[in-house]
């Protein structure tokens, strides 16, 4: 999502770099394309307006594959100061991922995203590139990974963000993401959201995260630091009423199958090179419903650790009287 918004950043940046300027004796429109390889064709238009006390203003308007951006200068020639206001931002997920995927990380190759997102914000400009703030909103998103069979769908998400030079983000406030269902192909849950801010421009703090799952609810005891690079999550959950069968197709174990509940603290970890991982907790089987756990085929699971014979007293003559 950064290098999405970079890439509104950019446009509005590069406008910015010769708008200032042409304002000062241009006024009327322009028109041009932009290429960028890998990208779609990006179309613009610059419609300057009559100067007025020393002011002049201009729109700038982006047009592409699924792209509206369309953002209000103003410019203060007497001071040489330009300010901007993204006063329509909609982009489609789909295209521009496609574009973006093959400079991200390898673990994001395979993604299909559908949806879009809008942005909106304000700011002036320091050493050509935007300051200020953006606000980013997105409906009803869908992440699919086809080849590793999981899907997200229902994404929300909103965020306030500071734009800082080098179009890095803090947030203002603290965003909010959820998911309606995760659907993959070994268990599914529904009602994810999590509340977080990002920091540095590096790492997001979580704040909350809770997910319903398999009829019961996991959620982050305490706030939770996840960096961007390398991605990774290390977090203190809570497990309430959550059903053993969800949780073995997490686990590898000796299990081939469990009914019931589990309840407990665990501690999770994720990184791209491990993927999960359970660290210390304590967990506890519900009273309420019965617990039926079966074992998975594994021979020599008992008889691995015992002796080729079993004697019934030591000496002679329990060698004598062993039996296989």
């Amino acid at each position: 999502m950064r290098l999405l918004l970079a890439l509104f950043a950019l446009i509005v940046s590069a406008s910015a770099h010769a708008s200032l300027p042409l304002l000062t004796f241009f006024t009327g429109t322009l028109q041009g394309e932009t290429r960028v390889a890998g990208f779609p064709a990006v179309k613009w238009t610059l419609v300057s307006e009559n100067k007025l006390n020393g002011h002049q203003s201009a729109t700038f308007l982006v047009n592409g594959s699924g792209l509206i951006l369309r953002v209000k200068l103003q410019a203060d020639l007497r001071a040489q100061k330009l300010a901007w206001e993204i006063q329509e931002g909609r982009l489609s997920l789909g295209p521009w991922f496609e574009a973006v995927a093959p400079r991200l990380p390898e673990m994001a190759h395979g993604l299909a995203l559908t949806g879009e997102l809008g942005i909106t914000g304000s700011g002036t400009f320091e050493n050509n590139q935007p300051v200020g703030t953006l606000v980013l909103r997105c409906r009803d998103a869908s992440v699919r990974h086809a080849l590793d069979g999981w899907t997200l769908d229902g994404i929300d998400f909103d965020g306030a963000f500071r734009l800082a030079p080098g179009f890095d983000l803090n947030s203002t406030s603290p965003a909010v993401l959820t998911v309606k269902t995760i659907t993959t192909s070994r268990f599914g849950a529904r009602n994810f959201s999590m509340t977080g801010s990002v920091v540095d421009s590096a790492q997001a703090l979580i704040s909350r995260a809770r997910i319903e799952i398999a009829g019961g609810e996991v959620e982050a005891i305490d706030p939770f630091t996840v960096p961007f690079a390398p991605l990774a999550i290390d977090a203190q959950l809570s497990i309430r009423r959550v059903g053993l069968q969800d949780f073995v197709a997490l686990v590898p174990s000796g299990l081939s199958s469990a009914r019931g509940k589990l309840n407990g603290d665990l501690r999770i970890t994720w990184s791209a090179d491990k993927e999960f991982q359970i660290g210390k907790g304590l967990l506890a089987l519900d009273e309420v419903e019965p617990t039926v756990i079966r074992l998975a085929a594994s021979p020599g699971f008992l008889t691995g650790s015992m002796p080729e014979r079993i004697q019934p007293w030591k000496g002679f003559l329990g060698r004598l009287f062993s039996f296989r």
